[in-house]
């Protein structure tokens, strides 16, 4: 996990001296490239709210404080991946104003094609 946080900015909720949520997002500067279509986005690397205090409002609190923070970083856009077997967390990044950008495939090397 530690490797995943490295050079992202963390939002941490603490209650009782424990940290029950975090939030790691990553600012990468594109402004340079040709054809960019924003100065800089962000990148959610990794987000989690302790098991026993979900669906209390922590994971709204750290997305909320990040989208308050990211235009003083002049970020254009947030971005994050979920996956397709996780409809909860899905459903909470919709309620949270994400939409569906791209959709990535992949398939394990070994598999064999259904063709062959």
């Amino acid at each position: 996990m530690l490797g995943i946080v490295r050079d992202c900015t963390t939002f941490l909720i603490e209650e009782d001296d424990q940290i029950v949520g975090m939030n790691a997002v990553r600012i990468v500067d594109v402004s340079g490239q040709k054809n960019a279509r924003f100065r800089k986005f962000a990148f959610i690397m990794a987000i989690g709210v302790d098991e026993a205090k979900r669906r209390q409002g922590y994971g709204t609190a750290l997305v909320n404080h990040m989208l308050e923070w990211l235009p003083q970083q002049d970020v254009d856009m947030v971005c994050l991946n979920v996956s397709a077997q996780n409809i909860a967390a899905q459903s909470f990044y919709q309620h949270m104003g994400f939409g569906t950008t791209f959709v990535q495939m992949s398939r394990l090397v070994s598999e064999t094609r259904a063709d062959d």
